[in-house]
Protein backbone atom coordinates (compact mmCIF):
# COMPACT_ATOMS: atom_id res chain seq x y z
CA UNK A 1 0.00 0.00 0.00
CA UNK A 2 2.97 2.32 0.32
CA UNK A 3 2.97 2.87 -3.45
CA UNK A 4 -0.76 3.53 -3.70
CA UNK A 5 -1.54 7.02 -4.96
CA UNK A 6 -3.83 8.96 -7.26
CA UNK A 7 -2.56 10.26 -10.59
CA UNK A 8 -5.16 13.08 -10.69
CA UNK A 9 -6.00 13.71 -7.02
CA UNK A 10 -7.80 17.01 -7.71
CA UNK A 11 -10.85 15.01 -8.80
CA UNK A 12 -11.29 13.94 -5.16
CA UNK A 13 -12.53 17.46 -4.41
CA UNK A 14 -15.81 16.35 -6.02
CA UNK A 15 -16.48 13.98 -3.08
CA UNK A 16 -17.68 16.76 -0.71
CA UNK A 17 -20.02 17.90 -3.47
CA UNK A 18 -21.42 14.39 -3.68
CA UNK A 19 -22.00 14.31 0.08
CA UNK A 20 -23.74 17.69 -0.06
CA UNK A 21 -25.98 16.54 -2.90
CA UNK A 22 -26.99 13.34 -1.08
CA UNK A 23 -27.76 15.25 2.11
CA UNK A 24 -29.84 17.78 0.13
CA UNK A 25 -31.85 15.05 -1.61
CA UNK A 26 -32.55 13.30 1.68
CA UNK A 27 -33.80 16.51 3.30
CA UNK A 28 -35.93 17.28 0.27
CA UNK A 29 -37.47 13.81 0.37
CA UNK A 30 -38.25 14.14 4.05
CA UNK A 31 -39.75 17.62 3.93
CA UNK A 32 -41.60 17.68 0.63
CA UNK A 33 -43.28 14.35 0.28
CA UNK A 34 -46.45 14.72 -1.76
CA UNK A 35 -48.12 12.04 0.33
CA UNK A 36 -47.77 14.17 3.45
CA UNK A 37 -50.02 16.79 1.88
CA UNK A 38 -52.92 14.51 0.97
CA UNK A 39 -52.87 11.71 3.55
CA UNK A 40 -53.62 11.47 7.21
CA UNK A 41 -50.49 11.25 9.36
CA UNK A 42 -51.45 7.83 10.80
CA UNK A 43 -51.58 6.36 7.25
CA UNK A 44 -48.21 7.69 6.10
CA UNK A 45 -46.04 4.85 7.50
CA UNK A 46 -47.99 2.33 5.38
CA UNK A 47 -47.98 4.42 2.21
CA UNK A 48 -44.41 5.74 2.32
CA UNK A 49 -42.66 2.43 3.04
CA UNK A 50 -42.46 1.34 -0.58
CA UNK A 51 -41.98 4.83 -1.97
CA UNK A 52 -39.14 5.72 0.38
CA UNK A 53 -37.49 2.37 -0.25
CA UNK A 54 -37.47 3.00 -3.99
CA UNK A 55 -36.13 6.51 -3.52
CA UNK A 56 -33.42 5.24 -1.21
CA UNK A 57 -32.44 2.58 -3.75
CA UNK A 58 -32.22 5.12 -6.59
CA UNK A 59 -30.27 7.51 -4.40
CA UNK A 60 -27.88 4.74 -3.40
CA UNK A 61 -27.31 3.74 -7.04
CA UNK A 62 -26.76 7.35 -8.09
CA UNK A 63 -24.34 8.01 -5.23
CA UNK A 64 -22.41 4.80 -5.88
CA UNK A 65 -22.08 5.58 -9.60
CA UNK A 66 -20.86 9.10 -8.82
CA UNK A 67 -18.43 7.80 -6.19
CA UNK A 68 -16.88 5.20 -8.48
CA UNK A 69 -16.67 7.73 -11.32
CA UNK A 70 -14.81 10.23 -9.14
CA UNK A 71 -12.38 7.60 -7.90
CA UNK A 72 -11.77 6.38 -11.47
CA UNK A 73 -11.15 9.91 -12.72
CA UNK A 74 -8.69 10.46 -9.88
CA UNK A 75 -6.62 7.60 -11.31
CA UNK A 76 -5.83 5.21 -8.44
CA UNK A 77 -2.64 3.23 -9.05
CA UNK A 78 -0.06 1.18 -7.22
CA UNK A 79 2.65 1.78 -9.82
CA UNK A 80 4.81 4.87 -9.82
CA UNK A 81 5.88 5.98 -13.29
CA UNK A 82 9.06 8.01 -13.38
CA UNK A 83 8.55 11.28 -15.19
CA UNK A 84 11.38 12.36 -17.47
CA UNK A 85 13.25 15.34 -16.14
CA UNK A 86 13.08 18.55 -18.10
CA UNK A 87 16.02 19.09 -20.38
CA UNK A 88 16.82 22.52 -21.71
CA UNK A 89 16.89 22.72 -25.52
CA UNK A 90 20.30 21.87 -26.95
CA UNK A 91 21.89 23.86 -29.76
CA UNK A 92 24.42 22.10 -31.97
CA UNK A 93 26.59 23.45 -34.75
CA UNK A 94 27.73 20.74 -37.16
CA UNK A 95 31.07 21.37 -38.88
CA UNK A 96 31.59 19.06 -41.85
CA UNK A 97 34.99 18.61 -43.46
CA UNK A 98 34.86 19.04 -47.25
CA UNK A 99 38.58 18.88 -47.89
CA UNK A 100 39.83 16.75 -50.81
CA UNK A 101 40.75 13.83 -48.54
CA UNK A 102 37.04 13.27 -47.89
CA UNK A 103 36.74 11.95 -51.48
CA UNK A 104 39.02 9.02 -50.68
CA UNK A 105 37.33 5.69 -51.41
CA UNK A 106 39.48 3.52 -49.14
CA UNK A 107 36.14 2.54 -47.65
CA UNK A 108 32.90 2.02 -49.51
CA UNK A 109 31.10 4.30 -49.94
CA UNK A 110 33.66 7.10 -49.78
CA UNK A 111 34.34 9.07 -46.61
CA UNK A 112 32.12 12.01 -47.52
CA UNK A 113 29.14 9.80 -48.38
CA UNK A 114 29.45 7.96 -45.07
CA UNK A 115 29.74 11.28 -43.22
CA UNK A 116 26.59 12.58 -44.92
CA UNK A 117 24.69 9.43 -43.93
CA UNK A 118 25.72 9.88 -40.30
CA UNK A 119 24.78 13.55 -40.50
CA UNK A 120 21.31 12.66 -41.78
CA UNK A 121 20.87 10.15 -38.94
CA UNK A 122 21.86 12.81 -36.43
CA UNK A 123 19.28 15.25 -37.82
CA UNK A 124 16.53 12.62 -37.62
CA UNK A 125 17.35 11.68 -34.03
CA UNK A 126 17.71 15.31 -32.88
CA UNK A 127 15.06 17.06 -34.95
CA UNK A 128 13.68 18.91 -31.90
CA UNK A 129 16.85 20.84 -31.17
CA UNK A 130 18.42 23.87 -32.84
CA UNK A 131 21.00 22.86 -35.40
CA UNK A 132 23.35 24.76 -37.70
CA UNK A 133 25.55 23.48 -40.51
CA UNK A 134 28.87 24.80 -41.74
CA UNK A 135 31.46 23.27 -44.05
CA UNK A 136 35.19 23.78 -44.06
CA UNK A 137 38.46 22.99 -45.77
CA UNK A 138 41.05 25.77 -45.78
CA UNK A 139 38.26 28.14 -44.75
CA UNK A 140 34.91 27.73 -43.02
CA UNK A 141 31.55 28.72 -44.49
CA UNK A 142 28.06 28.70 -42.96
CA UNK A 143 25.39 26.88 -44.95
CA UNK A 144 22.62 27.19 -42.39
CA UNK A 145 22.42 29.21 -39.15
CA UNK A 146 20.85 27.72 -36.04
CA UNK A 147 17.33 26.58 -36.83
CA UNK A 148 14.68 24.20 -35.51
CA UNK A 149 13.83 23.21 -39.08
CA UNK A 150 16.03 20.18 -39.63
CA UNK A 151 14.39 19.63 -43.02
CA UNK A 152 16.14 22.74 -44.31
CA UNK A 153 19.52 21.27 -43.45
CA UNK A 154 18.59 17.83 -44.79
CA UNK A 155 17.72 19.46 -48.13
CA UNK A 156 21.32 20.72 -48.38
CA UNK A 157 22.92 17.30 -47.91
CA UNK A 158 22.65 16.09 -51.54
CA UNK A 159 24.70 19.05 -52.84
CA UNK A 160 27.59 18.65 -50.41
CA UNK A 161 30.79 18.10 -52.33
CA UNK A 162 34.47 18.89 -52.02
CA UNK A 163 34.08 20.92 -55.24
CA UNK A 164 32.16 23.56 -53.27
CA UNK A 165 35.22 24.70 -51.36
CA UNK A 166 37.36 27.54 -52.73
CA UNK A 167 40.63 26.27 -51.24
CA UNK A 168 42.48 23.13 -50.26
CA UNK A 169 43.66 21.87 -46.91
CA UNK A 170 41.78 21.21 -43.71
CA UNK A 171 41.49 23.80 -40.93
CA UNK A 172 39.13 22.48 -38.24
CA UNK A 173 40.33 25.29 -35.96
CA UNK A 174 38.67 27.82 -38.25
CA UNK A 175 35.53 25.73 -38.34
CA UNK A 176 35.39 25.69 -34.55
CA UNK A 177 35.83 29.46 -34.37
CA UNK A 178 33.06 29.93 -36.95
CA UNK A 179 30.81 27.59 -34.96
CA UNK A 180 31.45 29.64 -31.84
CA UNK A 181 30.38 32.77 -33.70
CA UNK A 182 27.11 31.13 -34.74
CA UNK A 183 26.37 30.21 -31.14
CA UNK A 184 27.21 33.74 -29.98
CA UNK A 185 25.00 35.31 -32.65
CA UNK A 186 22.08 33.17 -31.50
CA UNK A 187 22.80 34.14 -27.86
CA UNK A 188 23.34 30.50 -26.91
CA UNK A 189 25.15 30.35 -23.57
CA UNK A 190 25.97 26.67 -23.79
CA UNK A 191 25.98 24.75 -27.07
CA UNK A 192 27.63 21.82 -28.78
CA UNK A 193 29.96 21.68 -31.75
CA UNK A 194 29.92 18.44 -33.73
CA UNK A 195 33.06 18.19 -35.86
CA UNK A 196 32.92 15.60 -38.67
CA UNK A 197 36.26 15.00 -40.34
CA UNK A 198 38.56 12.22 -41.53
CA UNK A 199 41.48 13.57 -39.55
CA UNK A 200 42.64 16.48 -37.42
CA UNK A 201 46.12 17.97 -37.27
CA UNK A 202 46.89 18.47 -33.55
CA UNK A 203 49.17 21.39 -34.46
CA UNK A 204 46.29 23.61 -35.59
CA UNK A 205 43.84 22.82 -32.76
CA UNK A 206 45.34 25.26 -30.22
CA UNK A 207 44.42 28.02 -32.69
CA UNK A 208 40.75 27.15 -32.32
CA UNK A 209 40.45 29.04 -29.02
Amino acid sequence: MTDFHFIRPLWLWALPLLALLVWSLIRHAQQHSHWQKVCDPHLLPYLLHTTNTQKTRYLLLLSSAWLFSIVALAGPTWEKILQPAYHAPVSTVIALDLSLSMKANDISPDRLTRAVHKLRDFLILNRQQQTALLVFSESAHTLSPLTHDSETIKALLPILSTDLMPGRGSRPDRAIRQAGKLLDQAHVKQGHILLISDGIDPKVMPQAR
